[in-house]
């Protein structure tokens, strides 16, 4: 939705001509549609006050030395949740000023000087300088004038491919219109004051256009013949299709920008990294490593994240607290602005690793041999202490046989005791027992890791695991699981286990 007011501000001596008399605020002839409301008084300053979006501004329009302007119309729009306003002075004594932008941006783009004289209670108090006009001395004729002031918001209009100073020219000649625009030099500007320029719409199709537009080029950005024809220019444009800009006669208004940069062609980042896809629960931590050849400001998204993680966005690290479950589909996502490059990958947490077998003969189409299932061992051995540790699930083996015990009471007893300075030893499960067995030779037996397998009757180990007539005996000569059977000699022998 988009609201229009038209004010024109006069002296006090003037305010006759304009339909009021006298000190303070008054009301002149104004034409506006939608709500709000204007008013002017005799100190060049207009108040308006907008209910759509919740503003008042009171601006103040002085010359060079600061004193008020007569005679300048004021034109008030609103679009997309901005103000624009466009100050122009139809005596053609001055140039014109563009707004555009909400009420913070318009602050910082005219900050008023409070003083006692001008200084009101108003939500924004917006001060605009105009300059008197002058031709350009670059090659434009009186058509051309230089813009005091012209401010757009960012992401306001299109923007354009990049251009030669030629295509450029041929860009502009083809946005033609009976209304005037606006151009805006950004980027390494030479000379300032030639930054803003206002140009009628019949100047477009001037023949000496091309000469002067590239005259004006060299002189902005302080090139020569050699150098223009090496640079490059984007534009971003905003076209108002009605409001204070196409209302009060402008067409167009163009951001002009040279860089280095801007315009050559993007090299998308790379993101690459070898996250950890199957472990235990506890923390995780995975970075990825990014590349990008142009030096662009990199950022990171990601996708299907697990609840249990936290993720930065300027980093792009995944962590957290793993809790056992299977995501799919983690996919961490690199941008520089322009392009981007991804990595996916599945995670699976569990609550205990699962070891592989050791077994690599195969003897049917599913047994261990055929699908290699699992993690790799790993364990390592203390000798100092006679204590192997399983790295992959967080056990401490006492890596001594106990002696052999025909009840299990006595069995439980014997891991009661102190060793190596810890007091918590207890007989394994079945299942732990099991994942230290090695499957890869001909006979089975405890991982080569464990030095008390050269004793012959540690081949068959108490377990804390009750089935429904004893607790079970694991046979490393076997591989098996069987019930104990008293009076069966040699007893099960007894190893202790700590951790989880």
């Amino acid at each position: 939705m988009r609201f229009l007011y038209i004010v024109t501000i006069c002296f006090a001596f003037l305010m006759a001509g304009c339909g009021g008399g006298g000190g303070g605020l008054s009301t002149p002839s104004l034409t506006y549609n939608g709500a709000g409301t204007v008013t002017t008084d005799s100190s060049g300053r207009a108040k308006i006050t907008s209910t759509s979006l919740g503003v008042s501004y009171e601006i103040l329009v002085v010359d060079s030395s600061g004193n008020p302007v007569s005679g300048v119309t004021v034109i008030y729009s609103e679009a997309d949740g901005k103000s624009i306003m466009y100050i122009k002075d139809g005596t053609g004594t001055y140039g014109d000023v563009i707004l555009i932008g909400t009420a913070t941006e318009l602050s910082a783009a005219a900050p008023r000087f409070k003083s006692k004289t001008y200084t009101k209670s108003t939500d924004y108090n917006l001060g605009v300088t105009l300059q008197a006009r002058a031709a350009s001395t670059v090659g434009f004729t009186s058509n051309a004038y230089d813009l005091h002031k012209a401010y757009m918001s960012t992401g306001t209009g299109w923007t354009t491919d990049c251009y030669t100073s030629s295509e450029l020219i041929t860009e502009l000649q083809g946005m033609s219109t009976s209304k005037e625009a606006v151009l805006i030099f950004n980027g390494t500007v030479a000379d300032t004051d030639l930054q803003y320029l206002k140009l009628a719409g019949s100047w477009f199709s001037n023949s000496g256009f091309s000469t002067a537009m590239q005259t004006r080029l060299k002189a902005v950005y302080g090139l020569d013949d050699a150098t223009l024809a090496l640079a490059n220019f984007q534009m971003t444009c905003y076209e108002p299709t009605s409001g204070a800009l196409y209302e009060g006669g402008i067409g167009t208004v163009c951001s002009i920008t040279k860089s280095s940069s801007v315009c050559q062609a993007n090299n998308a980042p790379v993101i690459s990294g070898t996250p950890t896809t199957f472990q235990k629960t506890g923390e995780y931590g995975f970075t990825p490593s990014a590349t990008d050849s142009d030096s662009d400001t990199l950022t990171y998204i990601i996708a299907n994240k697990p609840d249990w993680a936290s993720f930065d966005a300027s980093t792009g690290e995944l962590s957290g607290t793993a809790t056992a479950g299977t995501y799919e589909g983690i996919t961490i996502t690199v941008s520089d602005g322009t392009d981007i490059d991804s990595l996916s990958f599945d995670l699976t947490i569990v609550t205990r690793l699962l070891a592989k077998t050791g077994q690599t003969t195969i003897y049917a189409d599913y047994d261990d041999g055929y699908y290699q299932k699992g993690t790799d061992p790993n364990f390592s051995r203390d000798d100092s202490t006679s204590i192997v540790t399983d790295n992959l699930n967080g056990l401490m083996w006492y890596d001594i046989a106990l002696g052999s015990y025909n009840a299990y009471s006595s069995a439980v007893t014997a891991c009661s005791s102190t060793y190596s300075g810890y007091s918590d030893w207890r007989l394994p499960t079945i299942l732990e027992l099991e994942s230290i067995a090695d499957y890869s030779g001909t006979f089975r037996t405890i991982n080569s890791t464990f030095q008390c397998v050269s004793n012959e009757f540690t081949r068959r180990l108490w377990s804390s695991t009750y089935n429904s007539f004893n607790y079970d005996v694991f046979s490393y000569s076997g591989g098996m699981i069987s019930i104990n059977s008293g009076g069966i000699v040699p007893f099960p022998y007894v190893m202790c286990v700590r951790g989880e």
